[in-house]
């Protein structure tokens, strides 16, 4: 981890505006004032020089800076933009690593106060799961009124409130809404998958035709109008992953589309659905998508991959995989070491 402190050669970093830290992305980077105790001289440098909050997941520059992500600082710096270092004015030509274990491991032990509630601490690396599942005082929308409570405190509003024939009515109307919304959307589906079974037989036959006959007008406009009809539906879903996603469609749809294992990720993609896609274990690790040699197990990937990866032996026996598949990928390393004891015993 680098402590000395660089003097940037270009312009001055961008600062932040009060409004940019109040709107930092929860769980991409915590304001610094919200941990227990002030960050040391160890910990200065991580955190991120454009946003000024401390980064979950430390990305790091080859020139040994940190930033929130593998491609800068979503409030001020994009590396692919402007591939050079803020801090230093060095060219980023590639995207940022993931920073060493042993920081990380520094990282998550830090002591930092919940968001809902100031009283409640935990460590940083259980914060997002205490925010978004475990903290009682999780502000909670009334599905009757709109009046945003404590999720401990949702019950005694709605018992305070409003009478039990509300909450019954509405529970009745919000069950037959969500029953009519997902019908809705089975119905499109089953269209969208008509659609493109009908467009592949006329294209079967279209490619027949060619061999016997032109099409007819009539054909030829139904294809047309098949076509057109596939487009709308597509446009009304979007064509992004984050709309994929939300269609319930796979992380396979975004590569097809030639998006990054990045933009997969941003859309709430696992890592196991972008190894499913077709993305390759460098695509994921250079994202954060997978770590330790443990994220490679989880995510689907093989013992050569996570090999190939930079995982040492010892790290993927510690995940799980197989001694077989072990042996088999690292017998160059076994013989070597087998090598090193016959000389050191011989």
């Amino acid at each position: 981890m680098k402590c000395t402190t660089t003097t940037p050669k270009g312009p001055a970093l961008p600062t932040p505006s009060t409004a940019a830290k109040a709107g930092m992305q929860h769980h991409r980077v915590v304001d610094p004032d919200r941990l227990t105790s002030p960050l040391s001289a160890d910990f200065a440098d991580l955190v991120c020089a454009v946003c000024e909050g401390l980064p979950l997941r430390p990305m790091q520059t080859s020139c040994e800076h940190y930033f929130c992500t593998a491609e800068g600082c979503p409030e001020g710096w994009d590396r692919g933009s402007s591939p050079e270092c803020p801090q230093c004015r060095e060219a980023v030509t590639s995207p940022l690593t993931a920073a060493p274990r042993m920081v990380r491991n520094m990282v998550d032990g830090l002591q930092v106060r919940c968001r809902h509630n100031p009283e409640h601490v935990v460590r940083l690396d259980r914060l997002q799961q205490h925010e978004e599942e475990e903290c009682g005082d999780l502000p909670q929308g009334c599905f009757l009124c709109g009046a945003r409570v404590p999720q401990q405190n949702l019950a005694e509003h709605l018992e305070a409130t409003h009478t039990w024939a509300e909450v019954a009515l509405k529970q009745v109307a919000m069950q037959s809404d969500l029953e009519e919304m997902l019908q809705q959307q089975q119905a499109q589906q089953r269209a969208m998958a008509e659609i493109q079974e009908t467009l592949t037989k006329v294209a079967m036959q279209s490619d027949l035709a060619e061999l016997q006959e032109p099409l007819t007008k009539q054909q030829q406009q139904a294809m047309n109008d098949l076509r057109d009809t596939l487009i709308q539906f597509q446009e009304k879903l979007g064509n992004d992953p984050h709309s994929f996603r939300a269609a319930g469609l796979t992380a396979v749809r975004c590569r097809h589309e030639g998006y990054s294992a990045m933009e997969c990720k941003e859309a709430g993609y696992s890592a196991a659905e972008c190894k499913e896609a077709g993305y390759s274990i460098k695509d994921c690790k250079e994202v954060g998508l997978v770590i330790t040699a443990m994220d490679c197990r989880q995510a689907g990937y093989s013992a050569m991959e996570c090999k190939e990866a930079g995982h040492s032996i010892v790290e993927c026996r510690q995940a799980g995989y197989l001694n077989d598949e072990i042996n088999l990928v690292y017998q160059d390393v076994l013989a070597a070491a087998a090598k090193d004891f016959e000389g050191f015993f011989g």
